[in-house]
């Protein structure tokens, strides 16, 4: 007979997501709100499944205004790869919704191609990193690609902010890169020497 060792898992969530979804509300159609929320909810579960599936240990789950970090025991950079393009292949699986619920399919949609930028602390960077240690890159190299990333994301800000200006509108992608860059230097606080972090 197996037994399967049950851990508790710590999950904190800030009272501002809280607050974030009572004001979305009120400016957001309830359709596209619920969207958004069951295509990020989905997102993670399919991080979770997978985790699950490929035996690894979640410590802790911390939800904020910029997203959701699941602390976890070390894995294979193989399976950390397959739990990072878990959550982008869940969400594309929602385009299966289109006809029935297009904006769910959007919504999950964009959630998904933003999730594989190459950007730290998104699940692209946590393929590409997983993907140099699989093929030996020497460490040099994966700092490289980490200045590289953060190098390309104050490009990205830079352009939003030049086209807001020239254009004189206020862009949602500029928004999305802002959080995204606060979201980075907050998560900062969540980083820990033993634990890989999936978004």
């Amino acid at each position: 007979m197996m037994y399967s060792r049950q851990r508790d898992v710590k999950i904190s969530i800030s009272g501002i997501v809280f607050l974030i979804l009572a004001a979305a509300s009120l400016v957001l159609p309830m359709r596209w709100l619920m969207a958004a929320v069951l295509a990020a909810g989905v997102h993670e579960l399919c991080h979770v499944l997978a985790i699950s599936l490929l035996h690894g240990e979640i410590e802790g789950i911390k939800i904020h205004p910029f997203g959701v970090v699941m602390m976890l025991h070390p894995m294979e950079p193989g399976k950390e790869i397959v739990c990072a393009l878990a959550g982008p292949l869940g969400g594309a699986a929602l385009l299966l919704f289109l006809r029935v619920y297009p904006e769910l399919a959007l919504c999950a949609c964009i959630h998904s191609v933003y999730n594989m930028l190459p950007l730290p602390g998104l699940d692209g960077a946590r393929i590409i990193s997983g993907l140099f240690v699989l093929c030996g890159i020497h460490t040099d190299a994966a700092q490289k690609f980490k200045v590289f990333c953060h190098v390309l994301r104050v490009v990205l800000l830079v352009s939003l902010v030049g086209y807001t200006i020239l254009y004189g509108q206020l862009d949602d992608g500029l928004i999305l890169l802002m959080a995204d860059v606060l979201r980075t230097i907050i998560r900062k606080i969540y980083c820990k020497d033993t634990f890989f972090a999936v978004q």
